[in-house]
């Protein structure tokens, strides 16, 4: 059997892992655009500021890809169903029986005038991204970075570590809006002021210009002029389709899949964040995005290549597990209903802990932790599993450290639906 793979990141090798484990024979040939191997995309904002050397963010790839042809800084150009060839650039054909897409995504790059022209304006999404910000970074003492999100206070922390004086400029209304709430936000806001991060939320970069070798960031609405070295763009990103959509494979978000992750083209898979899948809680279709999901996507991916059977019944939009400015955070499932009448929210704060639970219809579906997240794993069980919550449960849930211990005594003495549900999380 013949599999071709398409992207080198967490899904392409997570599926060359699983194909291994069920075909060790199958000839196995992995095509990157990347010059670089396998990378843990995660660590890059650590490798930035130095805490982790160049080497510590290459994956052991010996046991998922051994015997496997790696094209590394090679591209597919298209596809062909029909005749099930593979056409990479410079004119060679990759014929497959079995063929996976997981070309990831791209970072999204603002429209602001003056952005691309000048030098020293930087994406944060690939290796070779990651190395130009630390050159610059190496060099210059002031940056500004274009959105406060996940990857931007990342990014920003990353380089406040080196030394540098960092603004974020945010358009909306808190940081990291689409893991917090508002509480969330400001408890994580005001520790990244105490570390010396400017933050401007509601306000745009309407233009870049170079004056005297200085990049000079223009915000609106107007007053503010931010001078800078470097600039990191951190807005998004973008399935990369091209190449589904030039097999005519149909394309919403992302690659539309079944629960096998097959595209409507025959023996075509794709996983990842070029891949739509679903939310298990909303039923809304979703490019989740996220590493964790890229793997266990890629894993079954593989597996449903050789023959086996195994199906991805979708992920959770928000899935996300990180430490901001020393303030560790947890956000799982649901946790900003556009309709709070129809859920039933609680909340608890203590200083700079934060606790929110989001329930409907007597099942957890969202959990928001910061400060402290003893018990994330519970809530993201229960969430998953979509245990059902008898009301005596829930000042257990809303304690500051909920134990597994203290659901199984509590199902002791409940009704046999509540016993149900901590049978279903063992």
């Amino acid at each position: 059997m013949r599999y071709v793979i398409v992207g080198n990141s967490a899904a392409g090798n997570a599926a060359a892992g699983a194909i291994r484990a069920r075909d060790p024979a199958g000839q196995v040939t992995i095509v990157s655009e990347e010059s670089h191997p396998a990378y843990y995309r995660p660590l890059m904002p650590f490798f930035i500021d130095g805490r982790v050397g160049f080497r510590s963010l290459f994956q052991d790839e010996a046991a998922a890809i051994r015997d496997a042809d790696v094209r590394l800084g090679a591209r597919v150009e298209e596809i062909d169903p029909d005749k099930k060839v593979a056409l990479l650039r410079g004119g060679e054909r990759l014929a497959y029986d079995r063929l996976l897409i997981a070309t990831g995504a791209s970072a999204l790059s603002p429209s602001i005038p003056g952005l691309v022209e000048w030098a020293g304006s930087y994406s944060f999404r690939s290796m070779a991204d990651v190395q130009a910000i630390k050159d610059a970074a190496d060099k210059g003492t002031r940056a500004v970075v274009i959105g406060g999100g996940r990857v931007g206070t990342k990014a920003a922390m990353a380089l406040r570590r080196k030394g540098l004086e960092v603004t974020v400029v945010e358009q909306g209304d808190r940081v990291v809006p689409f893991q917090f709430d508002h509480v969330a936000a400001e408890i994580v806001g005001r520790a990244l002021e105490a570390w010396g991060i400017r933050v401007l939320l509601m306000h745009t970069v309407s233009r870049v210009e170079r004056r005297n070798g200085v990049l000079s960031c223009e915000l609106a609405p107007g007053g503010i002029s931010l001078e800078a070295d470097l600039i990191v763009t951190a807005v998004g990103i973008r399935p990369n389709v091209g190449l589904a959509l030039g097999a005519a494979a149909t394309v919403r978000n992302g690659v539309a899949v079944d629960r096998n992750l097959r595209t409507s083209l025959p023996d075509v898979y794709a996983a990842g964040d070029v891949a739509e899948t679903t939310d298990i809680i909303t039923g809304e279709n979703i490019v989740p995005a996220s590493w964790t999901s890229a793997v266990e996507m890629g894993r079954i991916a593989g597996h449903c290549m050789t023959g086996g059977e195994s199906e991805y019944c979708g992920t959770l939009a928000v899935l996300n597990s990180f430490v901001l400015a020393g303030v560790p955070t947890v956000s799982v499932g649901l946790i900003q209903p556009s309709d709070e009448a129809s859920y039933e929210v609680l909340t608890q704060r203590r200083g700079d802990s934060y606790r929110k639970l989001v329930l409907k219809d007597g099942r957890l579906v969202g959990a928001l932790m910061v400060g402290d997240i003893e018990g994330a794993g519970l809530y993201t069980a229960l969430i998953k599993r979509e245990a059902p919550i008898v009301s005596s449960m829930l000042d257990s849930l809303m304690a500051r450290r909920p134990s597994y211990a203290t659901f199984l005594e509590r199902a002791m003495l409940e009704p046999a639906s509540a016993q149900r549900s901590m049978a279903q999380i063992q």
